[in-house]
């Protein structure tokens, strides 16, 4: 009597054994990529530019080259996505402190104390570092020149976002106002890294005087 035909998978079992999700896999990648970017940020902070070396940031993030250059053809490319990653988590930094600061009647003050503090940090030093540096290095200007400008399209998206009403009174006022504020406090913000600004709290005064100038023509936006 021949023996019963036991029912088996369509999948033979060799090639069951091999198959790895993707969902993991794309996971434990972003998982690299994170704490890459993240070490890199902590050593721009801590080292300076001279300091980012990719043996440094391999070591902080606990990766090997091989892991790094997987995600990164080249050092630019990880420094470029380093200031873009470091850029994104500023603006929802931002966001969420304004949101708590919103309670407040001073809603335009809140907001450029706010970015005034936030042009004040040792991350954002770190990025200027690395733009300075761009200035003789071809390489990294060409990776770092997407990074700015879509930071700056987003600076200016999230600012209509928390004065929405800007888009209905002078959306092109609201615009030049806030590429002026963002201007004047990187320069300050800059020129704060080789000695500190004696004349800090009158150029925040200043500043939050001419945003109210501009915001406060529609009393809708106070």
């Amino acid at each position: 009597m021949s023996e019963p035909v036991r029912a088996t998978s369509a999948v033979p079992q060799q090639a069951r054994a091999h198959a790895t999700p993707a969902v993991p896999q794309q996971a434990r990648a972003r998982a690299t990529r994170r704490k890459l970017l993240e070490a890199s940020v902590a050593c721009l902070v801590e080292e300076g530019y001279a300091g980012t070396t990719t043996t440094e940031v391999c070591r902080r993030a606990g990766v090997s080259q091989g892991a790094l250059f997987k995600h990164f053809p080249a050092k630019a490319a990880l420094l470029a996505a380093t200031v873009e990653h470091l850029f994104a988590g500023l603006v929802d930094d931002y966001r969420r402190e304004f949101a708590e600061a919103a309670a407040s009647d001073d809603r335009i003050g809140a907001a450029v104390r706010l970015l005034w503090d936030t042009f004040n940090r040792p991350a954002l030093h770190a990025a200027y570092e690395l733009m300075v540096a761009a200035r003789t290095d071809p390489e990294l200007r060409s990776a770092l020149e997407p990074v700015q400008v879509e930071h700056g399209v987003n600076l200016r998206r999230a600012a209509l976002d928390l004065f929405p009403e800007a888009g209905e009174g002078d959306p092109e006022g609201f615009e030049a106002v806030i590429d002026v504020i963002v201007s004047a406090m990187q320069g300050a913000s800059l020129g704060a890294l080789s000695q500190p600004d004696p004349n800090a709290r009158r150029r925040l005064a200043f500043l939050e005087t001419l945003a109210r100038r501009v915001l406060e023509r529609n009393e809708a936006w106070t």
